[in-house]
């Protein structure tokens, strides 16, 4: 008990465990966040890389209706 107590209030630097067990926590949320959000992202980078492509071509879909409004 008395080792145990002294490691608690002990306030000296953190060791190299604990800074590993910092890194370890940090590296796992970051694989939980990939898992997680990893199709969102895919998805999000697809459609820009849709829309950079697709930057010179014109937009058939929104052009009649552009035109409608300027008409009116």
């Amino acid at each position: 008990m008395c080792a145990a107590w002294r490691y608690l209030i002990d306030e000296r630097g953190a060791s190299a465990g604990e800074y590993a067990l910092i890194l370890s926590i940090l590296g796992l949320g970051i694989l939980l966040a990939a898992l997680v959000f990893g199709d969102a992202i895919s998805t999000s980078f697809s459609q820009s890389s849709h829309t950079i492509a697709n930057a010179g071509a014109p937009d058939n879909a929104a052009r009649p209706a552009a035109t409608a409004a300027r008409k009116q």
